[in-house]
């Protein structure tokens, strides 16, 4: 198949991955097996979409075999997936400006959780959310949705990825945030991949300023109290011969609780921007 107008020209300038040679050489690829014609049914699209996962999923098992960090590894899977989510999303702006004669206005794909620290390891959920303004008609929104679900969703659902996705103007995001934590936690590490930038740096601008005003000193005592919680469940010490490497203590939850609690009380997200900050030795 041709591309009418070829892939999009990437995500975001804020998401960065952008910048990462392995993206670009994914991306590479991409412009080789994937791209529809105007007229390309959820069958073509499929076959090319499994095409390019297959032949890219070979070449991050040889990065796992040849000892690549696990880090990388993990890496190299987001941005795969993040490739095919964005040739989906330009392929459904398009089918809908052909088939609703008109533009379906600011819309994002935003990662969130692990997905969105580019942290996908094989078999985890993909956590999408797809981001509108406040002032979208209802009329509206459901014709872009049914849209971007007939081409979008359906394909990631057919290529057998586990993916969890919400619908969320900028304002039931946040509110979103205020009655659930996990959700809260996991637009902390939102990450851009397709479309409007301006609506997405809206939302981010938004979302710091409600987290950051939020009580940050009664959500880091909440999640001191989750964590002691999990770590009594999994085994209260770090000298276990068998342990839970995500939830015990010192795991991948300990680690996470860190930079959860540093971007609402601080507005930093790494341990290098905390290093810097004098909170942590190097």
């Amino acid at each position: 198949m041709t591309a009418s107008g070829g892939l999009p020209e990437g995500p975001m300038e804020t998401n960065t991955a952008t910048t990462d040679p392995l993206y670009r050489r994914l991306r590479t690829h991409a412009q080789r097996r994937l791209g529809f014609e105007p007229s390309a049914d959820r069958a073509e699209i499929l076959h090319a979409c499994k095409d390019y996962l297959r032949l890219e999923e070979k070449m991050i098992r040889r990065y796992h075999r040849k000892g690549e960090n696990g880090l990388r590894v993990a890496q190299a899977r987001a941005f795969t997936i993040d490739v095919i989510i964005e040739t989906l999303f330009a392929h459904a702006i398009n089918e809908y400006g052909r088939t609703q004669r008109g533009k379906p206005g600011d819309v994002s794909v935003l990662a969130l959780g692990g997905y969105g620290r580019t942290e996908l390891c094989p078999f985890s959920d993909v956590d999408l959310m797809f981001l509108y303004p406040n002032r979208t008609s209802p009329r509206k929104l459901k014709r872009i949705q049914t849209t971007i679900t007939d081409i979008l969703l359906y394909v990631l659902w057919d290529l057998g990825l586990k993916v969890g996705h919400s619908t969320r103007t900028i304002r039931e995001a946040i509110e979103e945030a205020k009655t659930n934590l996990i959700s809260k936690n996991a637009m902390l590490e939102a990450r851009p991949i397709a479309g409007s930038t301006r609506l997405c740096d809206q939302f981010f601008r938004s979302y710091a300023k409600y987290y950051l005003k939020d009580d940050p000193d009664g959500y880091i005592s909440d999640r001191l109290r989750h964590q002691k919680e999990r770590q009594q469940k999994y085994g209260d010490t770090v000298f276990m011969q068998e342990p839970d490497i995500k939830n015990g203590v010192g795991g991948l939850r300990d680690y996470q609780s860190i930079l959860w609690a540093a971007r609402i009380k601080l507005n930093i997200g790494s341990l290098k921007e905390l290093r810097l900050a004098n909170y942590l030795r190097a």
